[in-house]
């Protein structure tokens, strides 16, 4: 139909001018007709809150005994109190659920694919020098062997030209 557009009509009745509603861009299932507004981090840091910076952060989060005290944080560790939190409410919206164990999982691929790649690198480390002595140990009397053939065949080869050169 001509002068169909993306707008829909948001009067009600026939004696009321219908006003022009744009349509809102959609970023995953939205119900309510609302548009998500994305908080910049700047933002998000600047909001009251107890944490305000690592430390304040780590002190929470000892606080609440989520972490060890005085213990460095590792990957695994964190991924660790991402569980431990969604534990802590059965009151927790069910999309924050998810998304926190979205991240914990993925956090947790990442630290596996990080010790995988750590594991590689010190096994490639050691085995390569290893093997590298272990070659020269098993090659050297070998080469060795070809030095002396070497020496032997270029003295041969001097007392044969002599020996043509005093004949001829």
């Amino acid at each position: 139909m001509p002068g169909i557009s993306s707008c829909r009509s948001m009067s009600v009745g026939p004696s009321t001018s219908p006003t022009l509603h744009v349509a809102s861009p959609i970023y995953g299932l939205n119900t309510h007709r609302t548009v998500r507004t994305t908080t910049s981090q700047e933002s998000i840091e600047q909001q009251a809150n107890k944490v305000k910076d690592s430390l304040s952060g780590k002190n929470f989060l000892e606080v609440k005994l989520l972490c060890h005290v005085n213990q460095p944080f590792t990957l695994n560790h964190l991924i660790s109190v991402l569980f431990q939190i969604m534990q802590m409410s059965s009151s927790t919206p069910v999309p924050v659920v998810a998304t926190i164990w979205a991240v914990a999982f993925i956090l947790k691929d990442h630290a596996a694919s990080e010790l995988a790649t750590l594991v590689t690198k010190q096994v490639t480390d050691d085995v390569t020098s290893k093997l590298v002595d272990h070659v020269i140990v098993a090659i050297s009397p070998q080469v060795a062997l070809v030095h002396n053939a070497s020496q032997m065949l270029t003295s041969t080869l001097e007392e044969a030209t002599t020996l043509h050169n005093s004949i001829g």
